[in-house]
């Protein structure tokens, strides 16, 4: 995709440098050269595969844009905003505001302090409420979509809505399964169960402890893999779980016994994340939201709102 080069002038932008790379597309640093303001192009791949993510990515960046202009009042910022989108050399290109380091690139150069963590969580939870305000499900909450705000403060925005759901729009896919990075997939997505806002809460109590461990927590390739991480984690699920899908159906026996058995090292690895969790994190608010977050049962699960108090208190 190599057609935009630094110091090229792109409308009224000028190219300053390339940020990266994703499935999906470039990413660019630009200057907008009538205000002066650092912003960022999303060059999107000229693909037809991609056309309808990258038509509801504009839509819900425009829907949630808006909804922060009419309703932010005190005008803090919890999401990447839109700014324009037009074609150039037959790509679609999204602009929007340029923020910071994303968190993975951070985390990993320094440990945060509780605190900073506590301060990083709440505001990915209250994007969180935002998004489910606007009705929108993430659907690829991870750390490399968690944007410091800054090169000086810890407040985080949540960005990349190629994977989002707009609930409201006639052309959302709650049958697509195909979202979530699997590292912070919730079991309902592994399931191919029915889901809500609550997935995106099991990828923030992932990326909780992620950033209190410094560590992954369930790191893996395969959804085999991760499915036995979380029984080695979670426990045996509920008869009602085993029964939901054919999928959970179909690893378990007539009298919902475990029908395989798990690699002794994936027994030992989560017995230690199981523990940081129940027994060294000493952080009260980040250990609650934790094991509140950590079900099986998405019905169980606590909600943004119920999160959010946590913080609080």
């Amino acid at each position: 995709m190599n057609f935009i080069y630094p110091k090229e002038i792109v409308k009224n932008y000028e190219i300053i440098s390339k940020l990266g790379k994703g499935v999906y597309g470039e990413i660019f640093s630009v200057k907008n050269n009538d205000t002066n303001s650092l912003d960022v192009f999303k060059v999107l791949r000229n693909d037809k595969k991609f056309e309808h993510s990258q038509i509801n990515e504009i839509n819900i960046l425009k829907k949630i844009t808006e909804s922060y202009k009419k309703t932010n009042d005190s005008k803090i910022e919890f999401v990447s905003l839109f700014i324009d989108d037009f074609f150039f050399k037959n790509h679609h290109i999204i602009v929007q505001k340029k923020y910071s380091q994303n968190l993975y690139q951070e985390y990993n150069k320094r440990k945060f302090l509780p605190e900073i963590i506590k301060k990083i969580i709440f505001d990915i939870l209250r994007g969180l409420q935002f998004l489910k305000f606007n009705k929108i499900i993430h659907g690829d909450i991870k750390p490399e979509n968690i944007l410091f705000f800054d090169d000086t403060s810890y407040r985080v925005v949540i960005c990349d809505f190629s994977l989002s759901l707009d609930l409201t729009s006639e052309n959302n896919d709650k049958k697509n399964f195909n979202i979530q990075s699997i590292w912070y997939r919730a079991p309902e997505i592994l399931f191919r169960n029915e889901f809500d806002y609550s997935i995106d809460l099991w990828s923030l109590g992932c990326i909780a402890y992620e950033l209190y461990f410094i560590r992954p927590l369930f790191s893996t390739k395969t959804e085999s893999d991760l499915f036995s991480k979380m029984i080695c984690f979670l426990g045996l699920p509920k008869t009602e779980i085993i029964k939901s899908s054919n999928i959970t159906r179909s690893l378990f026996n007539l009298n919902y016994e475990l029908t395989y058995e798990i690699n002794s090292n994936i027994v030992d690895k989560m017995k230690i994340h199981r523990d940081n969790m129940n027994i060294h994190c000493k952080s009260a608010t980040l250990k609650k939201l934790m094991l509140g977050i950590f079900t099986w049962d998405p019905n169980d699960r606590k909600s943004i709102e119920s999160c959010l108090k946590l913080f609080k208190n």
